[in-house]
């Protein structure tokens, strides 16, 4: 186990079907030190992924997110130093803020 920089404890599993089949008690979570919990484990030989995680964070409220799952496409900037993330999103609210 370590912390990640944004304050989640970070578990690698041995196997991507651990972190499929892992069920989370919402309820330890919560107890455990830092924001959340974040959970993976690198893919299996035979698939076209390089890992399988799943991030649980009660605390704030949030319990998996995402449980309807979800592929990331992820490429090193190395002149920006950046990490650029696609993939496919879901507006789930829209919204004005007056200041």
């Amino acid at each position: 186990m370590k912390m990640t920089a944004a304050d989640d404890l970070l578990v690698v599993f041995s196997s991507a079907e651990e972190v499929e089949n892992f069920q989370p008690q919402f309820d330890e979570i919560e107890k455990c030190p830092g924001r959340g919990l974040l959970i993976t484990a690198a893919a299996p030989p035979d698939s076209s992924f390089d890992f399988y995680s799943r991030f649980f964070c009660p605390k704030l409220g949030i319990y998996e997110a995402s449980p309807r799952g979800g592929v990331l496409h992820l490429q090193l900037d190395k002149r920006n130093q950046r990490m650029l993330l696609r993939g496919k999103a879901v507006t789930v609210m829209e919204g004005s803020l007056l200041v």
